[in-house]
This record gives C-alpha cells, structure tokens and sequence, in this order.
C-alpha cells in the first residue's frame, strides 16, 4: 500500500505559481500594446479557470494505492472515487462512486459534494482484522456520507461499505444507496471468451435461497487466456436487499451495485442507515477457491445447525390446503426415501393466532406434529412471526383490514415475538421455515423498516426462539427437469451446505415432470439445498428420488465456478455402510476438460479417484472400483 502522498498540496502551490506566472506574462503582454479606447461599460473580466481536483488524473490526485498480486486499487482520499487497474489488461473500473436515491425518487451524485476529509481505524468485521480507510464528504443536500474501503488482514475480501446520516432539521426517506456506480465502458480489455458468473441468491437474516428472479449476490469474472480472475459480492446484513445490477453492452458493463430499500425508510435528524458491505476479491486464482471461501465467510455470519440437521428434502402441497390433502402427499411420496413433510402456509386460523384453521387443520397444531413423527416422518411447519393477534399499541401496527403486525424493530416488540415462537417451538416440530410477510406496506413505512430489515429480524426471533432445529427461508424458485436450472442451483448452493450455512429450499412440481433425464438427476444430487417436492409423482420419478435422498454423504465443488451453469465437478464421497471412499470427477455434457490449473483430485485417506460422466455418476459412485 502507498500512503498518502499529501498530493493535493503540491498541486495547490503548482496552480499557484501557474497563476502568478501567467499574470505577469499577461500584464508584460499588456504594456506592449497601445492603449484601447475606453468602452462606455466595461465587461467583467473572466475569471482563470482552476482544474476541479476530481478530474485530475490519479497521479495528481490524493489517494491511496493498493497492491495486489494481479490488480491495484486506486482509492481517492479526496472524495472516495475508485479505480481497479490490472497490467496487461488495463482499467477495468474507472471511477466508481457512491450515489444516494431519495424517497422521492432524487438521486444525489456525491460526486458533487467537492473533497473530504480522511480518517484510518483498525477495525475487525466478519472477516477479520483490517483497516478501514474512510472519506467523510461534506455535508450537503441534507445528509452526510462516510464512504469507506476495508483492506483486511487475511481475508480475500475487500469491502465497500456507505453510511447516510440526516443532517437536515426535517425527516428524509432514502430508498437506495448505490455504492458502486459503475459507468458505460467498464471491464473493457478482457478477451473476447471471458467467463462471467452471476451466483443469484436472496438472502433472509442468515439463510440464503436460489432465486433466478433475484439481482446476483456474486458477479465472478475469469478470463483464461490472460490468466486474470476477480468477483465482487455483498454481504447481507440485513437492512436492504443489495443486488449487481450489471448489464454487458457491445462487449463491456455498466450499471450498479446498490443496496434498495423497499419501501424507503425515514430517517429522522441525526438518525444514520447503511449499505451492505460489498467486497472485491482479487488475490484468488481460482472460482472454485473463491466459491469455498465465501461459503465459509457465511458461515461465519451465524452459529447454524449442522448440515445432517438440515433435512436433504421434504414433501409438502400448495397455501390453504388441508390436513388431509397432506396426509394424501405424504402418502404418494412414501416409496421417495424422503422422510420430511412441511405443514405450508395457511394453516392458522386467523394470522397470528397460532391455532389452526378448523376444520382445514386441528386447533392445536402440536396434534399434526404428533401425527407424523408417529408415522416415523419429520414435521416442519412455516411460519410468518410478523403477523400476531396481541402485543401492546406501542410496539404494534393495525393495518386496514384489521391485521394486526409486531414491530421487530422494538425491544420489546422483538421479545414477544420470540415468545409467540418459542410456543411453536414447543409443538415438536423438527424444522421452521419462515415465509415472506404479508405485512403492507403502509405498515413498514410507520415502523421505519424496510421489508429486507423486517423480515431479516422475523428471522431472527425465529432462530433465537428455535436454536435446536433449522430455519430455513421458503423456497423462491420452481425448477422442471431442465438441467442447466438444477446446475444453477447446484453451484449456488453446494459449497454452502458443506459449510452448514441454512439454504432455502428449490421446489420441484412432481405434477409436471413424469421422469427425469439421468443428467438432471446428478445436478439434483449436487444441490446443497433441500429439494420440496410437491404434487403426486409417477412411480418413475418417485424411484429416481430414491437413489439420491438421502445425500449427506455427497460432497460436490464446481471446478468451473464462474460459469453460467458449471458443468465440469469434483465430488468428495464418504465412507457410508454401502459406499467406499472416493472422489471423482464428473463431467456434465459440454464440460471441458480438467486441466492442470484447476484443482486436482486427491487420493488421501485411502480414497479411490475416478472419473465419470453425469448420467453415468449415481450408477458407479456407491463402488466405483467395481464398476469403471
């Protein structure tokens, strides 16, 4: 790293003596030409045009350089712009900066605001120990910016993060803060087969769910033929929902990395509200090292249950049916080797009641529990915390058609609803997953919250209420027998399981797939989130479902990572009592081959290493010394 130059006063005294000396060439000039006849009005003269310190190039700009292995980052000390430079290549990113959308729809470039000042802390974050190097920009358009670049110690991640305080005698409303503002041009330079990887995750408080609708959660970047790789990520705290936002136009990227919040939250004055950090890994050589890593960065986010807790799949049917349409489910599903049912949503009676909807479902739904675990099935139920029948008026919001919503944001708020859910805790139930809240809102915007924020903490009240089971997100994507979905899937989500990070679940309609190619079964198999099985399947696709579930012994890592749908893998097999150690390689069609950059399969600890295609894998993996 380079510190500080102290770059902007030099430049001052140079813009200074340029004015003296152009002065007195001026004035010299003046006396050697005869006078001009007098005008009846004098015009103002102009006044010398002084170069704005922020379009100066870097090198007479105050800044911070920092060095990696393959890149530099080019941090401006004067107002927080930044630029990413790798040799060879070029400027991939040129001048990011930070951009502030009001309520109201106003955007405020902070690039206006003129130079700040900067400050140094040590600090220690999720990864770790670092520095963090911040800009306080001048107050203006009522609010106040710290923008603030973390070079951490030992992690690979590098992260951006922006803070807003209201500076101004009145409430704003913010809805977005964009903390990369990436401008038309950027990543030009790379070759034309570069691969870039959007990984499309949402995230509810610590638990992660594969949504192809979803802005990408990582943006991966790997361009072979000059040897060159980076990713950039968020880090879900919580309080907005963060999304790339980047879009590829004649062969180089533009648009945004912007936490949003929906609806806007009101900060009254002197109140702050902050971004996701986003981080900028570039000291990794490898996607698959880097997909290892972020899976580990989010375990660390939570203390989860193990993965062998977290049930590989479970059948369930659609919102508002009944005890006995479930009971048929379970019933059709009984050769699958799944042995999870989830209760949807819709069971209560009256949203927040905690008591069935007679005569769908038992008043007392410890009943259904008993039911099930007795037919030797796991019961998981889902829940909305948000929604409750009592509470006080202080911490609680009636919406028009008289619902009645907790405020999590509230202590006390907070407590009673983990209190409600430590009652359904209490029923038996083996697993909870938290849906998406119903609350409007109208409701949101009187409690300051944003939905992300709201349900993050519903989360929370779930997980503090329920430390002994899973929670998990509702599932946000439906997936056919299509295989590039379930690779998707798979390589979003297979390094988390290894690392008991709690995924939402992917839904698979057994009502519109009769059987499943051989390949799509393996991705299947790969996918570290549990599988919710709906419909009535074939007696084809409930055989199928047999011979991947369950599958805690299977441990698979995309060697491709930074592909669309990575389809070359190495899988780690456990000694099971019908199957030996082993790890393979395996190919799904149109995989390329392992080359001697990727990683390479071990034979440690005795293992067997062999190779297969992906229809042939689930054939050959319980004994593939016997079958290659």
């Amino acid at each position: 790293m380079n510190e500080r130059p102290f770059i902007a006063r030099i430049l001052c005294t140079v813009l200074a003596a340029i004015l003296v000396v152009g002065g007195a060439f001026a004035a010299e000039k003046a006396k050697s030409k005869p006078k001009a006849k007098p005008k009846a009005k004098a015009s103002a003269e102009k006044a010398p045009d002084i170069p704005n310190l922020m379009d100066l190039p870097w090198n007479l700009r105050d800044k911070y350089d920092f060095d990696f292995p393959n890149a530099k980052i080019i941090y401006g000390a004067d107002n927080a712009q930044w630029s990413l430079e790798v040799p060879g290549i070029g400027t991939l990113f040129d001048r990011l900066h930070t951009k502030v959308t009001l309520g109201d729809g106003k955007v405020i470039d902070v690039n206006a605001f003129g130079p700040g000042t900067t400050t140094r802390d040590k600090v220690t974050t999720i990864f770790g120990e670092g520095r963090d190097f911040s800009v306080e920009l001048p107050d203006k358009e009522g609010i106040h910016v710290r923008h603030s670049l973390t070079i951490n110690k030992a992690s690979p991640f590098h992260a951006f993060h922006v803070k807003i305080t209201n500076t101004s005698q009145a409430p704003i409303e913010i809805s977005k803060i964009t903390v990369m503002d990436v401008p038309p041009g950027s990543l030009a330079g790379l070759s034309a087969d570069t691969e870039v990887h959007m990984r499309r995750l949402r995230s509810l408080g610590l638990s992660p769910v594969f949504d192809p609708q979803a802005a990408p959660m990582i943006m991966m970047i790997q361009d072979r033929a000059k040897g060159f790789f980076c990713a950039i990520g968020t880090v879900p705290a919580g309080k907005g929902t963060t999304g790339i936002n980047l879009q590829v136009h004649s062969g180089t990227w533009q648009g945004d990395v912007s936490t949003a919040f929906e609806p806007a939250v009101r900060l009254d004055p002197g109140e702050t509200i902050e971004s996701d950090p986003v981080w900028i890994s570039l000291s990794i050589p490898q996607p698959s090292e880097l997909d290892r890593q972020f899976a580990y960065m989010c375990s660390g986010l939570s203390q989860p249950p193990s993965a062998a807790e977290v049930p590989p799949a479970w059948v369930t049917l659609g919102d508002g049916d009944s005890l006995d349409d479930l009971r048929r489910v379970v019933s059709a599903w009984k050769e699958s080797g799944v042995r999870h049912v989830l209760v949807p949503s819709g069971w209560e009676g009256v949203p927040g009641s905690l008591e069935g909807a007679s005569p769908r479902f038992p008043k007392n739904m410890a009943n259904v529990a008993s039911e099930f675990r007795g037919q030797e099935w796991q019961p998981g139920i889902t829940v909305d915390p948000l929604a409750v029948q009592g509470g006080d008026s202080a911490w609680t919001a009636t919406s028009t058609d008289g619902q009645r919503w907790l405020n999590p944001l509230h202590e006390k708020g907070f407590e009673y609803g983990v209190e409600q859910m430590k009652k359904v805790a209490g029923w038996g139930y083996t697993f909870i997953v938290v849906e998406p809240s119903l609350i409007p809102n109208e409701v949101l915007k009187a409690f300051k919250l944003s939905r992300a924020h709201a349900e993050s903490l519903a989360y929370a009240m779930v997980a503090k209420a329920a430390p002994s089971v899973p929670v998990l997100q509702k599932s946000r994507a439906t997936l056919g027998p299509e295989l590039d979905g379930w690779l998707s899937a798979a390589a979003a989500t297979a390094r988390m399981r290894e690392f008991n990070v709690p995924v939402g679940a992917v839904r698979l309609d057994a009502s519109k797939v009769d059987s499943l190619p051989a390949d799509t079964l393996t991705a299947m198999a790969f996918c570290g989130a549990p599988i919710e099985l709906t419909g009535s399947p074939t007696r084809t696709l409930q055989n199928q479902c047999s011979r991947i579930f369950p599958k805690a012994y299977l441990w698979p890592k995309p060697v491709d990572a930074s592909a669309p749908t990575p389809k070359l893998w190495i899988v780690e097999i456990n000694k099971n009592k019908d199957t030996v150690p082993s790890v393979a390689t395996v190919s799904f069609p149109g995989a390329r081959a392992l080359d001697a950059s990727d990683p390479q399969p071990e034979a440690t600890d005795g293992r067997i290493v062999w190779a297969t295609d992906s229809a042939s894998f689930l054939k050959k993996f319980r004994h593939p010394n016997a079958e290659k």
